[in-house]
């Protein structure tokens, strides 16, 4: 059973994610501007750690004041690094066209155009930019100096005339390009810095990284009302915005792609983590996992900027219980013969969720043979919209390899049979795919991890990455970042006590799950109208 879900060789194609304004890395690959070219940013920056984007190829030095995380513009993967402190964000994107002839000039003028169009700025048929009188351009001093700030201004085009500048990359220099661009207040935004680097990695291939950074505060005038009411004074250089331009240009610097070869190596080495602690598992140790918690409520909301509960949005809820009990006690599971009393591990998870207008009830249920051989597993959802609703069921089972699954749906809309394919190696049951970050708690070995799980979703087997990371300071909370597949454009965040009970899920949305109770859970849809039956 699926909801699918639609998102929304010509160089705008190419730029499409342009407007959406920035990151890249260091470690074995290096990069520099050759000689000649214009003096790089050599600023000292602090390095946390190598990240890396897995869906975009891509491996980065982070800065150890930042944050990294993969994201989804319409269909294209955005992998996103932010300052901790806000002050500057980078996003990083790879594009291919179908134009193989695209020149990286091509690309990076016909991208700055856009931008400066976008503010009301325009760049003459021969080159030259086009500025207001009031506007004055030092490139010796690379200062720009005016009044009445209502117009992009290029403060910086790299490489200048007659020089080159490339990011090495395994030994191999890639073209690049650079400029910065100045952006004035609009509407409610601040004015702005802008920094994009392109580089070529192949024949219409392109990797964009894109800083937006507060610029120099505008000062008014002494003496002139209008100017304090509307500050119109900039006096801004490249040296201003130093605290953002040198990490930018060190995570570009330190940019390293990640080959398919290299991926494979990486992914079997997380699949081998988790198998050697799911080998030390025993029925015994998973059985104390599971009745130390045998029932939970969560609470998903949307935070209100107050942090008062009761101006949250209700996203939806969840009640889990847990248990190690026979097949046949499980809902919505048929079992015919003596083979429904052998006992298992079982998991049941009975959710509601609003969605605009709709109201989303899904009860599931999987249930795993303790020797991990055979599993099986029903879920059940229903669709309301007003006095209408839709049920769709998905059955399925497994024994060893061999996987078949069932689907329906009451309006006769959706119903076939499917035999995913299981992976021979680091496959999952479901009931260890909810389980797993009690499971990696428990081992308490931070590092990436690895499986293949069955995903309803998309009706297969995908690659699931978690990563653990070990409690920093005074908290004594696990952090556990979750790809379900690589479908799924961004991480789960989880923060997790010492013994893998939730404290609190965040996603990329912002939305955010907690535990909870029943009796509250209820209070607080009753106090706000909300929908309980």
């Amino acid at each position: 059973m699926s909801v699918r879900v639609n998102r929304a060789g010509r160089v705008a194609a190419l730029l499409c994610g342009m407007a959406a304004g920035g990151a890249w890395a260091q470690g074995q690959a290096t990069a520099k501007a050759d000689a000649g070219a214009s003096a790089p940013m050599n600023a000292p920056v602090a390095v946390s750690e190598r990240h890396t984007f897995e869906r975009l190829g891509v491996s980065i030095a982070l800065p150890e004041d930042a944050t990294a995380i993969e994201d989804a513009v319409g269909n294209s993967t955005v992998g996103r690094v932010r300052e901790i402190k806000d002050r500057w964000v980078m996003s990083i994107e790879r594009k291919k066209s179908t134009n193989t002839n695209l020149k990286l000039s091509d690309v990076a003028d016909a991208a700055l155009k856009q931008l400066m169009d976008a503010f009301g700025q325009t760049i003459a048929k021969d080159g030259d930019l086009m500025t207001q009188p009031t506007w004055k351009l030092n490139p010796d001093t690379e200062v720009v100096q005016g009044k009445r700030v209502s117009v992009a201004t290029l403060l910086l085009r790299e490489p200048s005339e007659g020089r080159t500048l490339t990011v090495r990359n395994n030994g191999k220099a890639l073209p690049a390009e650079r400029f910065y661009v100045f952006m004035p207040a609009m509407d409610s935004r601040r004015a702005a810095v802008r920094g994009v680097t392109f580089v070529q990695v192949g024949p219409g291939e392109f990797l964009t990284f894109d800083m937006v950074t507060d610029a120099t505060q505008p000062s008014a005038r002494e003496g002139d009302a209008a100017s304090v009411a509307t500050p119109s004074l900039v006096t801004l250089d490249m040296d201003s915005i130093t605290s953002a331009r040198a990490p930018y240009e060190m995570m570009v610097t330190s940019a390293e792609l990640v080959s398919d070869a290299a991926n494979e190596t990486q992914r079997a080495a997380t699949i081998k983590a988790t198998q050697a602690v799911l080998s030390a598992l025993t029925t015994e140790q998973l059985r104390e996992i599971v009745e130390a918690t045998p029932e939970r409520w969560e609470r998903v909301y949307r935070p209100s900027p107050t942090g008062k509960s009761s101006e949250d949005e209700e996203v939806g809820y969840r009640r889990i219980l847990v248990a190690y009990d026979q097949r046949r006690k499980m809902p919505g599971i048929t079992v015919r013969g003596v083979e429904g009393a052998t006992p298992g591990f079982i998991v049941r998870i009975d959710a509601r969720v609003l969605d605009g207008e709709r109201i989303i009830d899904s009860s599931s249920a999987f249930f795993m043979m303790p020797d991990r051989s055979e599993e099986s597993w029903s879920v059940r959802m229903t669709i309301r919209t007003g006095e209408t609703s839709v049920t769709h069921t998905e059955v399925g089972a497994r024994v060893g390899q061999d996987m078949k699954v069932t689907i329906t749906s009451d309006d006769g809309s959706n119903e076939r049979v499917i035999r995913p394919q299981v992976a021979p190696e680091g496959y999952i049951s479901r009931v260890e795919s909810y389980l797993m970050p009690a499971i990696l708690v428990r081992a308490n070995m931070a590092t990436i991890y690895g499986s293949y799980a069955y995903q309803s979703q998309s009706e297969r087997v995908q690659y699931r990455r978690d990563i653990l990371e070990q409690p920093r300071g005074g908290s004594k909370a696990f952090t556990l970042r979750t790809r379900l597949s690589d479908d799924q454009p961004t991480d789960q965040v989880t923060l997790l006590d010492e013994k893998g009970n939730l404290v609190r899920g965040e996603l990329s949305t912002g939305v955010l799950s907690e535990p909870s109770t029943g009796q509250e859970i209820r209070k607080l849809w009753q106090a706000k109208g909300l929908p309980l039956k």
